[in-house]
């Protein structure tokens, strides 16, 4: 008689064979330049103290600063924060990297690609256009204008970036690479220490994105409070954004946590969000609208319950990371 019993799967292994790392970095030229001489003539003029005033000069005809930020952070806000969760290095300290799912990483890596070819076409743009933007903004400037501010073309390029770099997920268990020359106690702390940051990671990434669809549940129920008498309902972005929070935690839940609670959770909420087949219906004033509201107030609800019913204590403690079954 075979005897089935489910074995643990190792954080390590989890986040590893489903996840891999990414690290997003841009860098531009501002086009803006102190002007030293100009910041003390303002301070000796307005009597205050040398220092506390600055003239900072858009030295080309346009603002490029404004036109490479644009750029950046459309990528971050419709692409990389989406699609991707941070990762700490530990000791609370920030990481530049984070985690995306295997899955999801064909559809980080086109849309990086489709905004890295904006960003360079606008450094083509700006390299053909930079003696008239000089000439311009020494135009606009007037008394200000300084050639020195200025500097040749080549000596600017390489302060343009648009990358990503990847890299993956690899084991902490040391006993076997001989490339690390330490004792087996040293060995000892590097893989604990390693270990640590693994669970660390574990823990906090679907604390927060937990917290964040908790909060975007919330702002449904408050929102669907309103009666319409006064000047606005509710604006679509409170459903958009909660569709994108049960997004990151369906994401998270199927390749990490594996949890029948957060499943139960998310699926109440589809299925609610599944019912309106027109969000505008729930503006209406009448006994229809009222109706759907409730509806949708109570789904809602019936989500936060489930998500608060010690979810995380059940995760942590080991149910839902299984990897099948021993003889």
């Amino acid at each position: 008689m075979r005897r089935c019993k489910m074995k643990k799967k190792k954080i390590e292994t989890t986040i590893g064979d489903t996840f891999t790392k990414v690290r997003f970095y841009s860098s531009a030229i501002s086009g803006i330049k102190k002007d030293s001489d100009a910041s003390w003539e303002m301070a000796y003029t307005n009597g205050a103290v040398e220092g506390q005033v600055a003239v900072n000069k858009k030295i080309f005809g346009r603002d490029i600063n404004k036109e490479f930020r644009n750029i950046q952070n459309k990528f971050r806000n419709k692409v990389l924060y989406p699609t991707t969760y941070p990762w700490t290095d530990g000791d609370e300290m920030t990481s530049e990297w984070r985690i995306v799912s295997n899955e999801k990483y064909d559809f980080l890596m086109e849309g990086f690609e489709k905004y890295q070819k904006e960003f360079f076409d606008l450094v083509n743009e700006i390299k053909t256009d930079y003696l008239s933007m000089i000439q311009e903004g020494m135009a606009r400037l007037g008394k200000l204008a300084n050639e020195d501010d200025y500097k040749d073309w080549i000596d600017i390029e390489h302060k343009f970036n648009f990358a990503m770099g990847v890299d993956v997920f690899t084991s902490y268990n040391t006993s076997n690479d001989t490339r690390i020359n330490l004792s087996e106690k040293q060995r000892t702390a590097i893989e604990n220490s390693i270990a640590s940051n693994y669970e660390a990671n574990f823990k906090s990434l679907l604390e927060e994105e937990k917290k964040t669809l908790e909060e975007s549940v919330q702002n449904i129920i408050d929102a669907l409070k309103k009666d319409g008498s006064g000047k606005s309902f509710f604006k679509d972005s409170v459903f958009k954004n909660l569709k994108e929070k049960v997004e990151r935690v369906r994401d998270l839940n199927k390749n990490i946590y594996q949890s029948s609670e957060l499943d139960k959770a998310i699926d109440i909420i589809v299925g609610s969000l599944a019912s309106v087949n027109d969000i505008d219906s729930l503006r209406d004033k009448g006994e229809i609208g009222k109706s759907k509201r409730a509806k949708v107030s109570a789904d809602m609800e019936k989500a936060k319950s489930s998500l608060n019913q010690n979810t995380l204590g059940k995760i942590f403690s080991g149910s839902g990371l299984s990897e099948g079954n021993d003889e």
